[in-house]
């Protein structure tokens, strides 16, 4: 159930970065698949004309993460690219105090 809701989660949230709505966007005004036979994909948007086809959902997933991302060039081709943080990498970062917007860099402790 946890990857099911994991799958549903990432699609609507990637879907509405894709629109460049953001949660300004109705979760209930669409649907993604996330049924566990189901190809990633749009179901239905109550607030477009525009069809399921043009959007192209392309879903990552293993034992613990699941990663979904929204194309909407349906023919275009990514690659990406996923690196593993070790715990003692993460919590060596912190924030830089007096940037305008956080920026994290590894804190001189890390070496």
């Amino acid at each position: 159930r946890r990857i099911a809701f994991f799958k549903c989660w990432t699609g609507k949230e990637a879907y509405v970065q894709a629109l460049g709505v953001g949660l300004s966007k109705s979760l209930r005004s669409f649907a993604v698949q996330c049924a566990p036979d189901d190809p990633p994909g749009l179901r239905w948007d109550s607030e477009t004309r525009t069809p399921c086809t043009e959007y192209r959902f392309l879903r990552y997933t293993d034992d613990e993460y699941v990663v979904t991302v929204v194309l909407t060039e349906p023919s275009r081709a990514i690659e990406p690219e996923f690196h593993s943080l070790s715990l003692s990498s993460i919590q060596a970062l912190r924030p830089v105090c007096n940037a305008p917007e956080k920026i994290w860099r590894p804190s001189p402790e890390a070496g």
